[in-house]
């Protein structure tokens, strides 16, 4: 009897198995492209981020009842600036909507001290940063005929949140917008570059 019972839950599990491989392969489309440094912390601060996206999208899509295919696709840039290195990553995911979802993360690196740089510490440099960075950002971006200017004000205005995805890089503080934080969705992302020397 025992025997039998082992069997039976060996089958389920293997079934179980089959069910969710044979998901991954029909329905889902995952694409991730991430940087593999020499800084063990970093490395697991980044698999942990992406990480959770990947789970996230796994999640919806599994729950999701539409009979289509499902994608995510992450990649990446990198920016250095004497210690501190910046990747921004592009995150895109379609589990069955009118257009696909795009994100944008940053994940910003102190290598000296081994931290994460967020919009926090920008502000404990400065405390009036923020004010700054939605003032430039206004300021470059009222000139873009692209933009929507109802949803630009509110996309830069003076709160923490409109401004995490970032990057230091050698030419200065560059913000990222997501789509629809300043344009509508086709005219796609846009990103302002603050030198330095106004943050002052």
């Amino acid at each position: 009897m025992k025997l039998i019972h082992s069997i039976l839950v060996i089958l389920i599990i293997a079934i179980t198995t089959f069910a969710i491989v044979s998901l991954d392969k029909k329905n889902l489309d995952i694409n991730i492209k991430i940087p593999n440094t020499d800084n063990y912390k970093l490395n697991k601060i980044i698999n942990n981020e992406v990480n959770k996206y990947k789970l996230e999208f796994i999640k919806n899509a599994k729950d999701s009842k539409l009979k289509t295919k499902y994608h995510l696709y992450i990649d990446y840039k990198e920016y250095k600036y004497g210690n501190y290195v910046s990747y921004v990553f592009f995150i895109e995911d379609s589990t069955g909507g009118a257009h696909p979802n795009h994100r944008i993360k940053s994940v910003v690196y102190d290598t000296l001290n081994n931290k994460v740089i967020s919009i926090d510490d920008l502000i404990s440099y400065n405390e009036n940063i923020i004010n700054i960075i939605s003032d430039y950002t206004r300021c470059i971006l009222i000139n873009n005929k692209d933009i929507d200017v109802s949803m630009m004000y509110e996309g830069t205005r003076k709160i923490k949140s409109n401004f995490n995805a970032f990057a230091l890089t050698n030419d200065g503080l560059l913000i990222f917008f997501e789509r629809y934080q300043v344009a509508p969705y086709y005219k796609g992302e846009f990103e302002v570059l603050i030198p330095y020397k106004y943050l002052k």
